[in-house]
């Protein structure tokens, strides 16, 4: 990966964090079921 499609993704992480904060939810929450959701959806 280069060095502005990762300024890319952290940007992207970032704006995600600051909606998910904004709407009261916990980060670390969303991140968790985020990840199972994607891990069910692939079969793992």
């Amino acid at each position: 990966m280069d060095e502005q499609a990762a300024e890319g993704v952290a940007d992207l992480i970032t704006d995600l964090l600051h909606l998910v904060t904004e709407a009261g939810w916990d980060p670390r929450e969303v991140m968790r079921s985020g990840i199972n959701n994607f891990a069910g959806e692939t079969g793992t």
